[in-house]
Parts: structure tokens; sequence; C-alpha cells
């Protein structure tokens, strides 16, 4: 009874109050459909993660096409590709658009990025310096390579508050390795070897990439 009373304490009402029960489900309720409007205004905002999703799709119905097994190989190198060269576009332009449109996380890209904290300037460029700024944030994220995870994972960890875990940068920085033998010698790896690519596996690498993408559009609502 002790938590209980506790309960009504917080919430200013009494032990006696016999709508007190239904009333609180009411209001949790009512936040979660608060909670679940924000979090769908944001995912149809976001055209990239649309954008991505559309990609993703289109990559899964070529995988499952009925093509000859001698080219076979051919197309899972470039849907490989594909699905990762969409993830990266995703992560730049979702990252450059929270940055650009929130001061709060130009300032934190300003003090958490080297390249801003190495400039220096006198204090009559002050105002020049700010007039520019939006410009001179928006040419350095356009420089940044977003499948390089060095530079992607410190980046939406100290910006965006958005952490990978462990599991998704194992993965993930595999995917993008295996990528580089994709884009840069055609499904082959230093030695000359063909990479091992399957449907299967470009199947579950779309669901993996549709996944975390989910989960940081979750991420990004809150």
């Amino acid at each position: 009874m002790g938590d209980y009373s506790e309960l009504c304490e917080m919430y200013g009402c009494s032990p006696s109050d016999p709508d007190f029960i239904d009333d609180l489900i009411d209001s949790i309720y009512e936040e979660n459909i608060v909670y679940e409007e924000k979090e769908l205004r944001w995912l149809s905002k976001n055209k990239h993660f649309k954008t991505l999703n559309q990609n993703l799709s289109d990559i899964k119905h070529l995988c499952h096409s009925d093509i000859n097994k001698t080219i076979d190989f051919n197309l899972m190198v470039m849907l490989h590709s594909h699905i990762i060269s969409s993830f990266e576009s995703y992560l730049s332009f979702t990252f450059t658009q929270k940055v650009m449109k929130d001061r709060k996380y130009k300032r934190r890209l300003i003090e958490c990025e080297s390249n801003f904290n190495k400039m220096k300037f006198s204090f009559s460029d002050f105002y020049v310096i700010q007039d520019s700024l939006d410009q001179r944030i928006k040419e350095h994220l356009d420089n940044i390579i977003f499948h390089n995870l060095k530079n992607t994972v410190p980046l939406f960890k100290g910006v965006l508050g958005y952490e990978f875990n462990k599991e998704d940068l194992e993965w993930l920085g595999s995917a993008i390795s295996l990528r580089h033998d994709c884009v840069h010698r055609a499904g082959h790896d230093l030695s000359g070897n063909k990479i091992s690519i399957s449907r299967a596996d470009i199947l579950k690498l779309i669901e993996k990439v549709s996944d975390l993408a989910k989960d940081i559009e979750s991420s990004l609502i809150k």
C-alpha cells in the first residue's frame, strides 16, 4: 500500500480517489499518442529516410530477379555497393539536415570538431565569421566521408547524441570493407580472388541497414 500512496502523492492525488488509476492510465495513453504523433511527423518529413527505404526496396526486388547465373555474381557485387552507398547518403543528408536546422547541434559540432577548434581570428573578424558560419559548417559537412566510421561514429554521438552499438559497428564495418572490394576491384580481394557474396547476404544486409536506420530515426525524434 505504501507504493500506491507514494504514487498518488507523486501525482498530487488522494489514495481514496477511486478515479485515480483510470485518470493515470488515460494520462499515460495521451502522452504515448503525443509521442507517436511526433515520431510520425519526423519520419514523414525526413525524405532521406524515405529515399533509403525506396532504394532498399528496389535492391530487394533486383535481388529476387531471375537472371543468368553467369552474371549473378556481378549483380550481387553491384547491389552490395548500392546498399552501402545508399546508407552513406542517408547518414550524410540526415546529419547535415539536423545540424543546419538547429543552433544547438551547430554549437556541438563546432565544439567537438578539431577543424573549428584550430581556427584563429582577431576580434575584429568576429561578425564576418559569424555571418559566414552556416556556409563554413555546410562546406565542412560536405567534405566528410560518412562511410568512414572513424568520422561518423564520434559525430553522431557528440553532436546528435546517437551512439552506434558494438554489434552494429561490427557488421557495418565488415560491409563497408567488402564494399571497397566491390567498388575498387570489381568484387575481388587484394589477392585477386572473388569475394564471397550471395543473394542471402544481400537480403540480410538490407534488413540490418533498414533496422539501423529505423533506430537512428527513432533516436532523433526524442
